[in-house]
């Protein structure tokens, strides 16, 4: 396979993530409405944690470096919470 073919590739798989992302946040407007309806707070210490354990064990399992996996999810995190507030 050529440099190009590669690049290629890797481009189908950026647009494949931006595509996870925009259905997550989707998601996750949803979730702000129903905590601002239902008087829930913003930040959910316990479940933050759940994603990293679950995120960090996925990325061993997986062969990834779990402390990269934590600060990209860390990431995805935080501008969930901008976008809820």
């Amino acid at each position: 396979m050529s440099l190009e073919n590669y690049r290629k590739e890797l481009d189908i798989i950026d647009n494949q993530i931006i595509e996870l992302l925009v259905k997550r946040f989707k998601v996750i407007d949803k979730v702000s409405e129903h905590k601002k309806k239902n008087n829930i707070e913003i930040i959910q210490k316990e479940r933050m944690k759940e994603i990293y354990r679950k995120v960090e064990a996925l990325a061993i399992e997986s062969n990834l470096d779990p402390k990269f996996t934590h600060e990209l999810f860390e990431l995805i995190m935080n501008e969930a919470i901008r976008r809820e507030k």
